[in-house]
């Protein structure tokens, strides 16, 4: 591509392989699904998705941002269960299961590099994309570059943000006259008989409230609760997340946002300890709690 020419202008190039060539005089922006090579001048950045680069000139001017399949890949599996924004340039990027549904959720274009579909939003205007994508109960990792572009070779990048429906405080994210509660629920051994702790909190106002039932009453409790304050996320103990009756949630309320913990995660020494440090207290009794209360564990 280009060969001997000068190119004033900024370069957008999609293409399986890609040989570049002359002079850019503005910024080269290239999602290329195999091999790239480049041996021409650019005389500002260099902005590249590849699977196999190729550097041979030390005619950059500007600053480098290379991303591979492999890097992707790889953030990918650590945030499996949210949508990843990958930044390059301009945009976040999104491909493969990502893209396809998101692009699907917002009316994106879909467009493919090799194999793998992609989508993009552009990042001045990624705040009302992802509020579209958090009304639909969907969880948004946010990946950036960290440190500064190198030579040659990759940019490092990271996961710098996790966004989900329950903890944003943002206006942008917020609807305007209703709360935006962020809920959670476990199991809880009380001597003998096994005790239903939820609670549910606003983070954008600090409202709170807790309850217990007994888990022979889930069903009845349970989505009297959810009807009662709309959680936007629900955080659950594994246990309970396996019940027959809380998987029914998905299919009556599909745009709330579920995340499985662990149960040790709900243990009720740990978050009765990090409730007194929270409020600065030795007691919560002026929350009309004890140390054994079920409450305690949400």
């Amino acid at each position: 591509i280009l060969d001997n020419a000068i190119v004033s202008k900024d370069v957008i190039i999609v293409a399986n392989n890609l040989d570049l060539k002359g002079t850019v005089e503005g910024n080269v922006i290239a999602s290329v699904s195999e091999k790239a090579i480049v041996s021409g001048e650019i005389k500002n950045d260099l902005r590249m998705i590849v699977m196999d680069l190729e550097i041979e000139t030390d005619n950059i001017k500007g600053d480098i941002y290379i991303e591979t399949d492999a890097d992707m890949t790889s953030v990918k599996e650590k945030y499996p269960n949210e949508v990843l924004f990958f930044r390059l340039g301009d945009f976040y990027e999104m491909f493969n299961n990502n893209a396809v549904e998101v692009s699907r959720l917002l009316n994106l274009t879909l467009t493919h590099r090799g194999p793998s579909p992609m989508c993009g939003i552009p990042y001045h205007a990624s705040k009302i994309y992802i509020a579209r994508l958090l009304r639909l109960g969907k969880k948004i990792a946010i990946c950036e570059q960290v440190g500064e572009p190198k030579a040659k070779g990759l940019t490092e990048r990271k996961v710098v943000e996790i966004i989900t429906p329950g903890s944003v405080t943002e206006e942008e994210y917020l609807e305007y006259g209703s709360n935006n509660f962020l809920a959670a629920i476990c199991f809880v051994k009380e001597n003998r008989a096994t005790k239903v702790s939820f609670s549910y909190i606003d983070i954008s106002t600090g409202n709170f409230y807790a309850t217990h039932w007994d888990k022979s009453e889930f069903s009845d409790y349970f989505f009297k609760e959810i009807a009662r304050c709309s959680p936007k996320e629900i955080l659950v103990a594994s246990s309970v997340a396996e019940l027959p009756e809380f998987l029914q949630i998905k299919n009556l309320y599909p745009n709330i946002s579920i995340s499985t913990y662990p149960d040790w995660h709900f243990s009720q020494e740990l978050t009765t300890n990090k409730l007194k440090k929270q409020f600065n207290t030795v007691t919560l009794r002026s929350f009309s709690l004890t140390e054994n209360s079920p409450e305690n564990c949400t």
